[in-house]
């Protein structure tokens, strides 16, 4: 006996197949997309951090410590300047770039000489 076509119990399954392909792709590409934007947002915020520390390796030993407490990237990032030894201090970064992540922090001791 020879078969001509496709029954309805196939295209059912055929159909139903190509569904939860489609399903899994779609989340897949939703799940890229959600990463690619924090990609992004820890991009700009490294790139942020690094820029405000070059700002600060620039600076006058001196005037450091006139920079405590200060804000960079509109509020999200702090700068906490503090002594460790007279002729030694410790600068640390912070960007909360993403509320519900850890910040990015970069720390480095800076002396006169």
């Amino acid at each position: 006996m020879s078969k001509r076509g496709l029954t309805l119990v196939e295209l059912l399954v055929a159909a139903s197949l190509c569904l939860i392909m489609i399903t899994a792709f779609s989340y897949l590409l939703r799940t890229a997309n959600h990463s690619l934007a924090n990609v992004e947002s820890l991009s700009t915020a490294t790139a942020e951090i690094h820029n405000i520390m070059e700002q600060l390796r620039a600076l006058p030993f001196e005037r450091l410590a006139a920079q405590n407490n200060g804000a960079f990237a509109n509020g999200r990032g702090k700068i906490k300047i503090s002594t460790v030894f007279n002729d030694l201090i410790k600068i640390e970064l912070e960007h909360k770039w993403h509320d519900q992540k850890a910040p990015l922090t970069l720390t480095t001791l800076r002396s006169p000489y």
